[in-house]
């Protein structure tokens, strides 16, 4: 498997918090993108573990961290010029 690179500018703006059942959401920082809370993302502790943003369209509900930083690196690139 060869290096891969990714850019971390932007992602002093991106936090990650766990909660009770071990789950991790991603939130962005940029004023713009407050939604009263509503994470960009979020991380299951398990397969098949049912959340109540699968029905959100808003929330990436997905499996891995690479995922999860998958997420936050495209959120970045689209809606703040990637970060910089």
């Amino acid at each position: 498997m060869g290096d891969v690179t990714i850019s971390m500018s932007g992602f002093d703006r991106i936090r990650l918090a766990g909660d009770e059942d071990c789950g991790v959401s991603l939130t962005c920082g940029y004023d713009e993108c407050w939604d009263g809370g509503l994470p960009l993302a979020y991380l299951i502790p398990y397969s098949g573990y049912r959340v109540s943003y699968d029905d959100d369209p808003k929330v990436v509900v997905v499996q891995t961290v690479p995922a999860l930083l998958a997420v936050a690196r495209n959120h970045l690139d689209k809606l703040h010029a990637g970060g910089s």
